[in-house]
């Protein structure tokens, strides 16, 4: 099943339906891909999902695509790759002052 650029309603159906009734997903940003602007954003300027597809890529973080490195501890990639996310996500909520200082 591939699901592009939709809205929130339209995202959730085809995240329970994966869910629900055992079918794949694959999330396409088209409009992105054509557009000579970007795209949609993923939020409005009140916090309402534009395009889910966008809001679901920033908003999910997949750590498994990062396993796998032959020979590597993959409980310390793990554990780096996950410090790294949540620094980047508290980051972006703070101010730029509180968010890069060395306190």
């Amino acid at each position: 099943m591939i699901t592009a650029n939709g809205g929130q309603v339209t995202f959730k159906h085809d995240i329970d339906t994966a869910f629900n009734k055992g079918k794949h997903i694959i999330p396409l940003k088209i409009l992105q891909t054509i557009s000579s602007t970007g795209g949609p954003p993923a939020f409005d300027s009140n916090g309402k999902v534009v395009d889910a597809v966008t809001a679901f890529e920033q908003r999910v973080h997949m750590v498994a695509t990062h396993l796998g490195i032959s020979g590597a501890d993959q409980w310390k990639i793990l554990q780096n790759y996950s410090r790294d996310q949540i620094i980047t996500i508290c980051r972006s909520k703070l101010s730029p002052k509180r968010a890069f200082s060395h306190i």
